[in-house]
């Protein structure tokens, strides 16, 4: 991690970024604990807290991703688990 940390990742609404998001939105500010809105597959806006931030992952790593949150908060986005 390049800030922050995972305790309490496992509250609802809890968002951890990458390296290059972190310093396209928040350029020399360390972002953890701010709030972003995302917008739902609805058209519903919701509130997440920054509570970490990544590293930059090798180009070469099969996980890339610019934001992660829980599993459980998909549902909002339209995803849905491989057997629905």
């Amino acid at each position: 991690m390049r800030d922050g940390n995972l305790s309490g990742f496992d509250q609802p609404n809890q968002l951890i970024i990458s390296e290059t998001v972190a310093d396209k939105y928040f350029p020399k500010q360390n972002p953890v604990e701010q709030s972003v809105t995302l917008i739902a597959a609805d058209g519903t806006p919701n509130i997440y807290t920054i509570t970490a931030v990544t590293k930059q992952i090798p180009t070469n790593s099969s996980i890339q991703f610019d934001m992660i949150t829980a599993y459980n908060n998909g549902a909002k986005f339209g995803l849905s688990a491989a057997d629905d």
